[in-house]
């Protein structure tokens, strides 16, 4: 709701090497993929990125948990990592 409070999520990441892309999703607890966050090259092993609690259309989601998935490929190999978050709103 714009008010300042837990209206964003600040993601941090770190990835073996450079040479491989990065791909940041956020997805509800039915498993549907409500926005990619990030996806593309990096320039450093460790970042962040901000989610601004909206899909991919730009509407705002429901306060409730989601699921982070972080996916990092280089070659043949692939890095996965999934993670709960909760999306909260003033009380």
């Amino acid at each position: 709701d714009q008010d300042g409070f837990e209206d964003s999520l600040l993601l941090r990441y770190e990835v073996p090497e450079t040479s491989g892309k990065l791909s940041i999703s956020v997805f509800d607890l039915n498993g549907r993929e409500v926005v990619t966050i990030m996806q593309g090259k990096l320039r450093a092993k460790t970042g962040s990125i901000l989610w601004d609690g909206k899909s991919t259309t730009g509407k705002k989601l429901p306060a409730g948990i989601y699921i982070v998935k972080l996916e990092y490929k280089v070659g043949a190999r692939i890095y996965e990592e999934k993670k709960p978050v909760v999306l909260a709103k003033k009380l």
